[in-house]
């Protein structure tokens, strides 16, 4: 999770949500960016949910370890979110803060 006292003062409070019982979560954070919430150990990240390539809704696969486009393939690493792609490098990671049973959203 990227810690909100880890991130820039000019980086806004986007969203506040319940933090959800199943994972993957998918959900919009506005009308042009949804966001897919993942749990990784004990650990919550928030991340672009579409793929920059063609606007296809990302895939996660646990098991493997990755972020998928079901459409062409493309494949995103699971920590870095990284890609093999040069054009297509990394996904939005979103930062988060968890209190009182609530998850805020930051980017």
């Amino acid at each position: 999770m990227v810690e909100r006292n880890h991130m820039p003062s000019s980086e806004l409070h986007k969203a506040t949500l319940d933090i959800p019982s199943h994972f993957p979560f998918y959900f919009w954070l506005d009308d042009k960016t949804e966001l897919i919430l993942v749990k990784e150990g004990n650990q919550l990240r928030a991340f672009q949910s579409i793929c920059p390539h063609m606007g296809a809704r990302l895939e996660y696969d646990a098991r493997a370890k990755e972020i998928k486009c079901p459409w062409h393939g493309l494949r995103f690493c699971q920590s870095t979110l990284l890609s093999s792609h040069e054009r297509y490098k990394k996904l939005k990671e979103f930062a988060l803060e968890t209190r009182e049973g609530k998850l805020f959203i930051y980017g």
